[in-house]
This record gives C-alpha cells, structure tokens and sequence, in this order.
C-alpha cells in the first residue's frame, strides 16, 4: 500500500514540504525526491507516490520475538536475537558476491554470505557510518566499492573473537584489529605503527620507525638511516637467483651483494645526490633526463646486456668493453654536448637533446649506424658511419655543402645531400 502524510507534504519526502522557491517554481511531488536526506527537484524526475519510499523493514519489529520474526517472513539470527529481511543466504563466494548488499565473510556466525554494513555509494554517507571507510584506491564499481568495511566490523563481542585477527576492546566496548593484522594496503598504511612493505606485501609491524634518529636506527641490524628517515632494509638475499629475479624487480645483484634499486631507493635530487650511506655515492646518480635516480652505469661491468637494459646507459661493444653514459644522459646543454667530440646535437627533434655521433657508432654498436636515421654507412671496411649532409651543421647553405668533400648540392631537389 502507498504510505500517506498525516498533514501537507510529499510521501515521496518522507513528508516534507518542497521548498517554497521550488513550490513557485511549478515543481510538484512527482518531481522531487531525496539525495542523501536532501530535496532535490527537477521537472524531468518521475517519482510518483506509488513508487513508496524507504523505511524501516517490518522485520526489525521482531527483534528477540523468533515466533513472530519468522511468521513474518523474516530471519532469525540466534544468540543475538536479531531479526532481520531473508538477504545474502547464498553458498559460494560468486553467487554471494554478485548481490551489491551482501559480502562474504569468512568469520561470520550466521554463513559466510552476510548483509554489508556498508551500503552506500556517496563519500558523505559512508563517512555517517561507523563501520565504513571511503576508500580512495577503490575503482567504485559493483564488484569493488569505494565504501568499505572497516577492519573488523563487528558490534558484539561474539562476532568479534570469532574472527583470528579482531579482539574485543571491553574498555571501549569495540572490536578492534589485533596488532597490524590489516588484509588490505589502505587501512595498514594508515596506521602508524604498521608497514606494508614492497618486497613482502603483507602488512606488519614496523620496526625502522621514521622518527629514530640516525644512531638509535643503525643500532638495529634490520635498520638503516636513508636520506632523511629511518627504514627497514630492503633486498636481503643471499643468492643472485632471488635477488635479480623477475619476482623483485627493485633490487639488483652486484659483486656477490644484492642491492636495492637507486631509483626506489632515493626519491628526490638532494637525496640521491648526497646519500646518508656512503657506499650508494659510488653506485648512484641523478639523471635529469629520467628525472630519478639512477643505477650508474660503471657498475654494471662488462655484462652489456644488462648495460643496455638501463635507458641511460650504452655499451661499448667494438671499443674499451665497458658500459658508459648515453650522451642524453651526460649533456644538457649544445655547448657541452658538442664540445664531446663522440656526441652531436640533435636539433631536429623536439625537445633538442645530446645524442651519440654518428662517427662514434663504430666504437658502441655498428648497428645503431644503420638504424638512426641522421647516419649513413659510408665503407664496410673499415667501418666508417658519418652524419648525412643536410643535418650537418649550416649545410642548408649551398657553398658549405659544395666545399665539404663528402657532401653535394642536389640542385633539382635543393638541399644537400651525400
């Protein structure tokens, strides 16, 4: 049956008024409704009365009454004499999970697929609810809601040791996390006292807290003083397997020690620069190309490989058999990088950068000659790799390309060319 108001006023507003300003204005009932407690009205709404409104399920009438409770229709929920609407009493996981109002819980007493506590999709709401949390990480759909369950949700003492990582606070009378026992990244970097490290993605409790000062950190063989706090170490393995595999990209192996990546490391100029340890100095630089700090790559030895897979560095493949900075990486400016007689300025790109010359590909990687575009091969034996005419400096002018011997004037074609 449709609900009706004692006095004036709207059923679909619980029985308020519309706004004179609206009333004035021609909106009518059909045409408001509530959004998050407040009037909203448009002519285009379609809200008739017979569309009812929210209240309070009859079942809630019923609470420690289980006769009546399920004589209605309802669910009993015993020892807390609850008496709540038949929702969530699915199975499995997917089935459960594919009703926006109910999640599944491992820990509950009355089966696993229970009603959330956190219904809502609106910011404002999930905040008016003690049990929820806004989660800025979440993608906000069905599937993955950004109003979530806080650690341990419970209200009862029984439903609160019944999980293994909840106790009952009895000062306060809450279910509260036991120590850094949080299943989700968000709520554990939120704690103070709790981490979730990057080589271990679970959550704990965090020894190198970042306020020690640089003594009381380095007294504890876990800790280390980096830039400006205190941290717990990261790449501790023993073997170049663990270290250098795919599972950790972030550390690196080095002469028989694994270290952690520079990059993740040191997160800013001034640390990477003038590192807390000493020893990071010699394996780390900022680059202003990459904007970070990277790997230098001395380091790397004669592996050119590895040389090659950071972007800042080349190899030396038919030269010295070392591993060196690319000149993007070692100039910023034209005057630097043309005063280095192995690098050329390149102007025809945007933004203008340090590259190597093309005469110098002999020396890195022959094959570079033939793939860069501002080169040509000009002998095989012995190897000879030159810039092309037309980007040589001020060849645009016919007269300096007729008195370069390796250049020519292309008068159909106007430019220069070899």
């Amino acid at each position: 049956a449709v609900g009706s108001c004692t006095a004036d006023g709207c059923v679909q507003l619980q029985c308020q008024d519309i706004p004179e300003e609206l009333f004035e204005a021609g909106m009518k009932c059909e045409n408001c409704k509530l959004v998050d407690g407040a009037i909203k009205c448009n002519p285009y709404f379609v809200n008739t009365a017979a569309q009812g409104m929210c209240q309070d399920s009859i079942c809630s009438s019923f609470c420690n009454d289980q006769p009546r409770c399920e004589a209605a229709g309802c669910l009993f929920q015993s020892p807390s004499g609850d008496c709540i609407k038949k929702l969530c009493l699915a199975t499995n996981k997917n089935e459960c999970v594919q009703n926006p109002a109910c999640i599944w819980d491992d820990y509950a007493l009355y089966g696993k697929c229970r009603v959330t506590y956190c219904p809502v999709q609106t910011k404002t709401g999930c905040a008016a609810i003690d049990r929820c949390r806004w989660s800025l990480y979440a993608s906000g759909t069905m599937q993955d809601p950004q109003c979530k369950e806080v650690a341990c949700p419970y209200k009862t003492k029984i439903e609160c040791t019944n999980h293994p990582d909840c106790i009952f606070n009895l000062t306060t009378s809450q279910c509260v996390i036991r120590t850094c026992k949080y299943g989700d990244y968000e709520p554990c970097i939120s704690d103070a006292t709790c981490e979730w490290p990057w080589w271990n993605p679970v959550c704990m409790p965090r020894l190198c807290l970042a306020s020690f000062d640089k003594t009381t950190c380095e007294s504890m063989p876990q800790c280390e003083y980096v830039g400006i706090r205190c941290q717990r170490k990261a790449c501790n393995y023993t073997s170049s397997e663990l270290c250098s595999g795919s599972v950790n990209e972030n550390c690196y192996w080095q002469d028989g020690k694994c270290y952690e990546s520079c990059k993740v490391r040191y997160e800013t100029e001034a640390t990477c620069t003038s590192p807390t340890v000493t020893a990071d100095a010699l394996r780390c630089r900022w680059d202003k190309t990459l904007g970070r700090c990277n790997r230098k790559c001395e380091t790397y030895g004669t592996n050119g490989t590895t040389c090659e897979t950071n972007p800042a560095c080349e190899f030396s493949w038919n030269g010295t058999n070392t591993c060196v900075l690319r000149c993007s990486s070692l100039y910023y400016t034209a005057a630097s990088c043309t005063a280095d007689t192995k690098c050329m300025w390149d102007s025809w790109v945007q933004p203008y950068a340090c590259q190597r010359a093309c005469s110098a590909n002999k020396i890195y990687n022959a094959t570079n000659c033939f793939q860069d575009q501002a080169c040509y091969v000009k002998d095989l034996a012995p190897f000879t790799c030159l810039t092309r005419c037309n980007l040589r400096p001020l060849h645009t002018n016919k007269t300096v390309c007729e008195s370069d011997l390796e250049c020519e004037w292309d008068y159909g074609a106007d430019y220069c060319t070899e």
